[in-house]
């Protein structure tokens, strides 16, 4: 490929949006005419080109996405460039992908998002049940614009791939996601819980009497390390006596497998008592316990719940900063990294579910300013580990 392309006497430079893969095309962008070139590589979309019929559905579908019933408001009409040609030009979209949300640093922005997304999944629901919902409306394709208010779908493409909805990406994935992807960032307040081991068979009775689920996610603690996790875990606990109660919960769960299950959820408006604790975290939990027993654990407050979800929740998202020195040396970080060439990538804390398999990686220090990866478990002296496409990392391996 060009490092330029050029069309109608307008140049576009080649951009990476950071997806885990090339997906269908490669993308370059006129920065000055906000357009952005989306060039098709050499997959079934450009096969099928050379078919008149296929090519007159693609550039109908391209050319007219806003007219869909419903959804139309969420796309954005492309352009085909030439005739018997995947290749299209689209508006670009100043914003913040789904994907992404996490990243952002502003609760003002972040309560214009849900405004907005709250009407948007209105919208899905309804196109769903009157079955004019098609496309991939994963979250990697969904932005929110943000010098317009709005929310759009940049796969329009996606509406000739996908003449259905994906086995993969049904209206309760796509909410659930969605919810998971704005709630994901720490500045909306949300409150954790795990069910232990010992009350799995129960979780979706458990479930219904939490309110307002966002995410959970199975995660396994060893056997070996139960004691070491559950004081960590417990230890913001400001009621709990952890000496006379923990030995004994680590017993009862010695007894059964290592699956628990981390759950976010909302609380609306709660009220914290002048110890920072919340009356109706508190009541759930006892609620919960009276009908099956010492089974979960409920964090007190918003500080709490951060904790217990960043270090333990395998669907926790956080960034690795990577500043490349020089043809030997790089610098690799879980924090912001200062100077202009940087790369970041968005990984996860444990084994996700994603439409790329993800591999566990580990970082380890070599010296004050030296890391690097691996992704085989060198030693015990890592100082954190992560999951990601190996797409997103290979070229930073040891």
């Amino acid at each position: 490929m060009n490092n330029i392309i050029t069309y109608n006497n307008i140049k576009y430079e080649p951009i990476n949006f950071n997806t885990g893969s090339c997906g269908r095309f490669y993308t370059y962008l006129n920065k000055e005419n906000k357009l952005l070139y989306k060039y098709a590589r050499i997959t079934q979309i450009k096969s099928e080109m050379t078919d008149n019929d296929k090519f007159n559905r693609y550039k109908n579908i391209i050319e007219r996405a806003e007219e869909k019933e419903i959804v139309g408001k969420y796309l954005i009409n492309g352009h085909i460039v030439k005739d018997n040609c995947g290749d299209y030009i689209i508006r670009y979209v100043n914003g913040h992908r789904f994907d992404h949300l996490y990243r952002i640093n502003d609760v003002n922005l972040l309560n214009k998002i849900k405004e907005q997304l709250d009407i948007f999944v209105e919208d899905l629901k309804l196109a769903d049940r009157k079955k004019l919902l098609y496309g991939d409306w994963g979250i990697q394709n969904i932005i929110y614009d943000v010098d317009n208010n709005k929310i759009y779908n940049i796969d329009t493409e996606g509406l000739y791939t996908y003449p259905r909805l994906p086995r993969w990406c049904k209206i309760d994935k796509i909410i659930e996601d969605i919810y998971h992807a704005l709630y994901a960032n720490h500045l909306m307040k949300t409150f954790t819980s795990i069910i232990w081991n010992n009350g799995i068979h129960n979780k979706d009775k458990i479930l219904q009497m939490i309110p307002n689920v966002i995410s959970s996610y199975s995660f396994s603690i060893k056997k070996e390390n139960l004691r070491e996790t559950i004081f960590d875990i417990y230890a913001m606990d400001k009621r709990c006596n952890h000496n006379v109660v923990l030995p004994k919960k680590i017993d009862l769960l010695k007894k059964c497998n290592e699956e628990h299950l981390i759950v976010k959820f909302l609380i609306d408006n709660p009220k914290f008592n002048n110890r920072n604790i919340s009356s109706e975290a508190v009541n759930m939990k006892n609620n919960i316990r009276k009908q099956f027993s010492n089974i979960i654990h409920v964090a007190d407050n918003y500080e709490e719940s951060d904790y217990i979800w960043n270090k333990y929740s395998p669907g926790y998202m956080f960034d690795v900063y990577i500043k490349k020195m020089n043809n030997k040396t790089k610098i690799i970080s879980k924090d912001k990294l200062d100077g202009t060439d940087v790369n970041v990538i968005s990984v996860f804390n444990g084994n996700f579910k994603h439409s790329n398999p993800l591999i566990h990686y580990y970082c380890y220090k070599k010296s004050d300013n030296n890391y690097y990866f691996s992704d085989a478990l060198v030693n015990d002296e890592s100082c954190f580990s992560f999951y990601c496409t190996r797409y997103m990392i290979e070229k930073y391996l040891r």
